[in-house]
């Protein structure tokens, strides 16, 4: 072999950092224990000596531990066409907020959609100082109704607009005839709003409540978070994000403590180190002071099966 071709293989290399590392796999192992101690065991806390742990909130390594994506499959889609499945868990998502749904829910189907019965009840309840919108993500920033108001924007604007996409574009048809996770991801992305953030929310919806049957292990969608994340662990890393992913997802046997509650002895997707590594960067940032990163103080619920 060349020396030419052996200067080529130490390009192709992973280069990591260890202790940045270690520390996300520490970050992995810590966070799932305290769901595991809080829910499986009903331990009282603390359920882990790590102080930023303790103090502030960071979604599960499981995505579908998180108590949004535990009300979206147990109360969203149930019982539902497929096609309003679809709808209701883009419009469940366009708000992320589970008050503002139980509110609108009866007008939430293609038959029996009301943009006007949803914007009147939701003004009701943003009048009474309530909130309307997640305060984790940004939907879209477009205003699709001509207004500075945002809740005027998504009823008036971008529900029928999703409406319309959904049936006379046949979005619906497409989303369930795609086969695999990108496929779904690049058809929600196609739609008026629709972000690549959220459109990867969206498509793994879907394999989460089940009304798509594709693999999580197949590929994944880097966000801002995640890539952040990532640059902190491979220094070197500029592009190929779902690479450094997959070689992060193939250490987790060699770094997931002997004792790990593996989630229905489900091993780690690249879904979970997707969605980890954007919580990471943020227990990263905590730590170091190196940057800032939005994070809310951790209050447990207690009305809460899942947190």
């Amino acid at each position: 072999m060349s020396k030419g071709i052996k200067r080529v293989e130490r390009k192709m290399e992973m280069i990591f950092n260890k202790q940045k590392n270690d520390l996300f796999w520490h970050y992995i192992n810590e966070r799932h224990k305290i769901w595991y101690k809080r829910f499986v065991l009903n331990q009282d806390s603390p359920w882990t000596h790590d102080e930023i742990l303790q103090s502030v909130h960071f979604t599960n390594v499981y995505p579908e531990l998180d108590r949004g994506h535990q009300y979206l499959i147990n109360h969203i889609v149930n019982d539902f066409s497929p096609r309003d499945q679809i709808f209701r868990t883009m419009v469940y998502r366009a708000f992320n907020n589970i008050d503002s749904w139980k509110l609108i829910e009866p007008y939430v189907t293609l038959e029996t959609f009301d943009s006007n019965k949803i914007f009147e009840r939701l003004q009701q309840r943003k009048m009474l100082g309530h909130k309307i919108f997640t305060g984790a993500y940004m939907i879209t920033g477009t205003k699709f109704a001509g207004s500075n108001d945002k809740l005027t924007n998504y009823t008036k604007g971008l529900l029928p607009t999703m409406v319309d996409e959904l049936t006379t574009r046949k979005y619906a048809s497409r989303i369930l005839d795609a086969q695999t996770l990108e496929q779904t991801f690049e058809i929600f992305h196609e739609m008026t709003g629709v972000g690549k953030f959220n459109a990867y929310i969206l498509a793994t919806d879907m394999a989460y409540t089940g009304i798509k049957p594709y693999s999580l292990n197949v590929w994944a969608n880097a966000g801002p978070g995640a890539i952040k994340a990532l640059k902190l662990i491979y220094p070197d890393a500029r592009s190929n994000w779902l690479t450094y992913i997959k070689d992060l997802q193939n250490k987790q046997s060699e770094y997931l403590a002997k004792d790990f509650p593996y989630y229905n002895n489900q091993e780690l997707t690249l879904d979970c180190i997707e969605w980890s590594l954007c919580e990471f960067q943020k227990y990263y940032a905590k730590l170091t002071k190196e940057y800032r990163a939005k994070a809310r103080h951790f209050t447990p619920r207690k009305d809460n099966p899942f947190e």
